[in-house]
């Protein structure tokens, strides 16, 4: 944590201790937890390309998803899955999630070369299954877990969660939501498991 707020929340800190963090965010006390949920916002306003294959907003949304923040860790998959994501060349891009599509209509228009494709991925789909899944939101939850079963027909976890969620859909049963201490863990493009 101090690494983090002495280097102002950079993206690549944050990057490099994902992990930990994630597996420790249950066992923190509520001034660290607050610490880090007004701080992983500046992750990404300091965001900037690390590197291909280091999906920042991705590790946010599994962040927002393991405090059971289901609405922000899908603004965050939605970012991770779009299919262009802002490059600047190491130099920090200061902007609002929110406005994320707005500004990259924009720059792609303008600037061609600032945009690298990034694209969908069966995992980024499933996780976004479970944030639905988690809310109560089925129908939702199922069309992601088909999406992922898509991008990949072989991805067990998202079959079977798709069976769960068309059993569940199909008892009419009304999602069954209850608030444990138990955090689900989202499957960060390993073999990890999910909690529920």
């Amino acid at each position: 944590m101090a690494l983090l707020k002495l280097g102002d929340w950079d993206p690549d800190v944050f990057y490099k201790f994902r992990d930990i963090i994630l597996n420790q965010v249950p066992t923190y006390g509520h001034k660290l937890r607050n610490d880090l949920c007004r701080g992983i916002p500046r992750v990404w306003v300091n965001h900037y390309t690390l590197d291909k294959d280091k999906d920042v907003a991705f590790e946010i949304g599994r962040f927002y998803y393991g405090i059971r923040d289901y609405a922000n860790a899908l603004e965050f998959y939605s970012i991770s899955s779009s299919s262009v994501s802002l490059v600047t060349s190491g130099v920090p891009l200061f902007y609002s999630c929110g406005l994320h599509q707005a500004l990259t209509h924009c720059l792609r228009r303008l600037f061609p070369r600032c945009l690298a494709q990034v694209g969908k991925h069966h995992v980024t789909s499933h996780n976004m299954g479970l944030c639905f899944y988690s809310m109560g939101q089925f129908p939702q939850a199922l069309v992601k877990f088909e999406e992922s079963l898509g991008l990949n027909k072989d991805y067990e976890k998202a079959s079977s969660w798709r069976e769960k969620v068309l059993q569940e859909l199909a008892m009419g049963a009304a999602p069954k939501l209850q608030v444990t201490e138990r955090v689900l863990v989202v499957d960060d493009d390993s073999s990890a498991d999910e909690g529920i």
